[in-house]
Order: structure tokens, then C-alpha cells, then sequence
């Protein structure tokens, strides 16, 4: 994969942050759309950030430092052999990022990193932009599990504005407000605790449709894979997301 020519290297004016996990088949095309998505955008240079861990089954991380080794802005951040879940891989990501802007995208290609355009745009200096997955594309189990999921996440953190799809893995935030060290939770509940604490100082955010794709290779962190309940959450991955999410709570009523 060679670089666009429209896209300079340099100081960033972009930074993506892609959390992977066993994603070895779909993170080229990811990448390559991302690339042609900044150019569109006129985004003059952009780093790609590839969280990925050596305890990946598939070959990611290979597949990752392969890419990086073709084009200078991909950067592969190892997570260990023992990764603190998805919401350590976008802290790790989040403290590398050089940019005045950071995308978290999921490198699982259910999100089409071309649509970045739609979000572009609709950034403003306390303004970020998350994306609204429209339909989703999920099995019966995992929207069932969501939804309970974000109506209890509602309830927990009262305080916050509404948001239609708080876990959408499509989100353009400002660098500046966001302290990676900070942040606690090792879940999918890193996706609230980013919004909490860019409302807590005083950021506000639009919401954009997306396109959600069914899952076309790979495996994700969260989920099971057992036949017709495919989607559920592994138990494990459910009382870890609830633990945060009731630790966020805690901090809303305590303080930090």
C-alpha cells in the first residue's frame, strides 16, 4: 500500500486511532479507505495509530507492522501480551496521538472509514462529531444487548446529554480536552467516559448517520459466537463493561 500523493507526512492535522484485535483480514482495506477518505477531506497529513497485541490469534499484529513498513504515517502500538481490553487500547492510542484532531475507528470494517467526509466538515473549535451506526447491522443479540446495555448507561450517568449510539466506533474529538491518563475504563464504556468528560468541560457534539456493515471476518472482544446467539456479550466482557460503567457513575456523584 503506497501513500496518496495528496497526503503530506509531517506534523499531523489528523491523528486516526485504530483498535485491533484479530482484524489481520480487514485492516488493509480499512486502512487504504481511510487514506482516500483524509484526501477527500483535504486533510493535509494524517498519522494512523494500529493498537493491536501479540495475543492476537490471526496474525494482526504481522499484518500491522507489514503495513507500517509500506507507508510512514502508520505507527503500530503494541498492547502486551496482556492488554487492558478495548478501552486500553484507546488510551494507549489516545497518548500517542500527535494531532489537534483524533478519529477512533474500529478496524473491523463494519464502519466505511470513506464516509469521514460526512464527519469533517461539522467539527468546530468545542465541537466533536460522532457517528450514528444507521441501521444497525448486528445480530438480534447484540442490538438486544445494546440496547439494555445503553439504557442503564443512560440511567447510570444522568448528568449526560442524550446520545443515540454512544458506542459507535466512528468519532472525530478535539485532542486538547481529552487526558488519556485519566481514563479507567479497560471496556467498551471508554465510549462514555469520553463524552462525560468532554461535557464536563464544556464540549458539545453533533451526531451523523453511518453506514454499519455486517461483520465480514475477524472476531471481536466483546462477543460470543454461539450459533443463533451470536452478538452476546462473554461474561467476562459483561461484568467488566457494568464494573465501569458503575465506576462512572461513582465519579459523577464523588468527583474524580
Amino acid at each position: 500500500m503506497s501513500r496518496p500523493e495528496g497526503l503530506a507526512t509531517g506534523a499531523p492535522e489528523l491523528s486516526a486511532v485504530l483498535p485491533c484485535h484479530e482484524e489481520a483480514a480487514n485492516l488493509e482495506r480499512v486502512v487504504t479507505a481511510l487514506s482516500a477518505a483524509a484526501e477527500d477531506c483535504g486533510v493535509r497529513s494524517m498519522e494512523v495509530l494500529l493498537v493491536s497485541t501479540v495475543a492476537a490469534r490471526d496474525g494482526t499484529p504481522e499484518v500491522a507492522r507489514a503495513l507500517a513498513r509500506q507507508d510512514a504515517r502508520l505507527r503500530v502500538i503494541d498492547q502486551g501480551r496482556t492488554p487492558a481490553g478495548y478501552g486500553g487500547a484507546v488510551r494507549l492510542g489516545l497518548a500517542a496521538a500527535r494531532a489537534p484532531w483524533v478519529l477512533l475507528l474500529d478496524a473491523d470494517g463494519q464502519l466505511d472509514a470513506a464516509e469521514l467526509p460526512r464527519l469533517w466538515p461539522l467539527r468546530g473549535p468545542r465541537t466533536a462529531v460522532i457517528g450514528v451506526r444507521s441501521p444497525r447491522r448486528d445480530s438480534w443479540a447484540r442490538r438486544l444487548a445494546g440496547s439494555v446495555y445503553r439504557r442503564g448507561a443512560r440511567w447510570a450517568l444522568g448528568g449526560l446529554p442524550a446520545v443515540q449510539d454512544p458506542d459507535c466506533a466512528f468519532k472525530l474529538l478535539p485532542r486538547a480536552p481529552i487526558e488519556p491518563e485519566r481514563l479507567r475504563s479497560t471496556s467498551g464504556a471508554v465510549n462514555l467516559e469520553l463524552l462525560a468528560n468532554l461535557h464536563a468541560r464544556g464540549f458539545t457534539w453533533r451526531e451523523v448517520p453511518v453506514t454499519h456493515h455486517p461483520r465480514r471476518a475477524g472476531s471481536a472482544r466483546f462477543e460470543l459466537a454461539l450459533g443463533p446467539f451470536t452478538g452476546l456479550p462473554r461474561p467476562a466482557a459483561a461484568f467488566e463493561l457494568l464494573r465501569d460503567v458503575a465506576a462512572l457513575s461513582v465519579r459523577r456523584l464523588v468527583g474524580p
